[in-house]
């Protein structure tokens, strides 16, 4: 028995001509077609040629239309010379505020004076100072001089005040009382050596008497000794001239070691007029010395203090006007380098400053066109201002309130495009939002960017 797949079909042999003819007869058969029906071949082929138009249009678009790439920057309009914060290096307490908020005041207009007591207290303390260190220099050189006077020029003796007599008269008594104990240790040196120049001719006198009596007996010895040995003379009375001469001898030596000593003294006695001269001399150069590094460092100060004192006024470094004051309280305690009020320069040309975000600062340079609008003004009514890039800060900056780094970027207004536009007027403070534009780009680039950027993460070794 055969499987179905194994059967096959046997078909009758047709001729030519007669299928020919079957066919007509069978399409003759067939019911008539309604041409009622609707036909999508039209709609169709419209509809393809719509894509194929719009796909071509996009694709031209895409590869001829420039768009160009910008950054988009917060921003606040400011003076080109910027606002001046008013501080005081020091600080102190307020005495007087001269100034009010929004006064126009000139350059060098006093805004407010803080209290005085300190500074004039600190400087005169120091004047003081400076007086004292140059009449000691005075009576300094007059000791090295070794002058037994002591005279004061006259700019220190036109000082005036009992302050500056009492300095001068306690330089004149210290320098009587420093003369009189080097005269007193000098005098006593001297007595020494007056001293031992008596000895010396004391013990020269009874060299001289010892010298004489040594001849005398000598020759009286050898007078004795010869009638000794003829048996004239007692040998008893040879022995006590011979102890007597022995006892002048004894004598010639005493003298000697006394006139040793003496010359000793009398030498040790000079030295230390010498020493004491040098010593003394050594202090006063010294003391020079000490004196001139403390002088100069009191010049130093009194400068320093001396312009403490002249700005606790404080003024205007210009002209502008007066703004966020910080302290109205007089009496009240203003910190060393506070703010205590601002100055916005007046007349001066206004700019915006914007902070350029870190991922940004690529697309930023210098000399770029910029589009400024204004939020303060209604974005319909009001077309964006242009300008110019003219700043850009070479390193970031860091807002630490935020916790937020940025570079700052400056731009001018272009003066046509603000005169163009009369109603806006601008001040300084307004907030503003910054697009700078950077190098044109199609929009076939927006297109293939992340493909692009894929391509140059692939392929790398992780």
């Amino acid at each position: 028995m055969r499987k179905r797949s194994e059967i096959v079909e046997r078909k009758p042999f047709v001729p030519a001509t007669y299928a020919t003819v079957h066919v007509e007869a069978t399409r003759d058969r067939l019911p008539p077609r309604d041409l009622g029906e609707p036909s999508y071949r039209g709609p169709v082929i419209a509809g393809l040629a719509t894509i194929f138009l719009g796909l071509g249009g996009l694709t031209t678009w895409a590869f001829s239309a420039h768009l160009d790439s910008a950054a988009i920057a917060t921003a606040t309009v400011v003076v080109d010379s910027k606002r001046k914060t008013i501080s005081h290096l020091e600080g102190g307490i307020l005495k007087t505020l001269l100034a009010h908020e929004g006064e126009v005041v000139k350059a060098g207009q006093p805004l407010l004076r803080l209290d005085d007591t300190r500074a004039k207290a600190e400087l005169e303390q120091l004047r003081s100072r400076r007086l004292g260190l140059e009449a000691r220099l005075v009576r300094l050189r007059a000791e090295q001089a070794g002058l037994d006077d002591l005279t004061f020029p006259d700019a220190l003796l036109q000082a005036g005040g009992p302050t500056a007599e009492d300095i001068l008269n306690a330089e004149r008594k210290y320098f009587t009382a420093r003369r009189e104990m080097f005269n007193r240790r000098v005098d006593i040196q001297r007595k020494t050596i007056a001293q031992q120049v008596a000895e010396l001719q004391a013990v020269q006198s009874q060299t001289e008497a010892n010298t004489r009596q040594a001849e005398l007996l000598d020759r009286e010895l050898k007078a004795i000794a010869g009638l000794v040995e003829k048996g004239y003379a007692p040998r008893p009375r040879l022995t006590e001239m011979q102890t007597r001469e022995s006892q002048l001898k004894g004598n010639a030596g005493e003298l000697v070691s006394r006139k040793a000593k003496a010359e000793q003294a009398k030498a040790a006695a000079e030295l230390e007029i010498l020493s004491l001269g040098n010593d003394f001399q050594q202090q006063v150069a010294s003391d020079i010395q000490t004196a001139q590094l403390e002088l100069a460092d009191t010049v130093g100060r009194i400068d320093a203090a001396t312009d403490i004192l002249r700005r606790v006024e404080i003024v205007s470094p210009e002209r502008g006007i007066v703004t966020n004051i910080r302290s109205h309280t007089l009496g009240s305690v203003i910190g060393a380098g506070q703010p205590i009020l601002d100055i916005v320069p007046e007349n001066e040309p206004l700019i915006v400053e914007a902070k350029i975000g870190l991922r940004d600062v690529d697309a930023v340079r210098v000399g770029a066109p910029v589009q400024i609008r204004l939020t303060a003004y209604n974005s319909r009514s009001t077309p964006p201002l242009a300008g110019k890039l003219t700043y850009l800060s070479a390193d970031q900056q860091m807002d630490d309130r935020n916790n937020y780094a940025y570079f700052v970027a400056r731009a001018e207004i272009a003066p046509e495009s603000l005169n163009a536009n009369s109603k806006v007027a601008l001040y300084p403070g307004m907030p503003a939002e910054v697009l700078i534009v950077n190098k044109p780009r199609r929009a076939i680039d927006y297109l293939l960017a992340p493909i692009t950027e894929s391509f140059d993460r692939a392929f790398r070794e992780e």
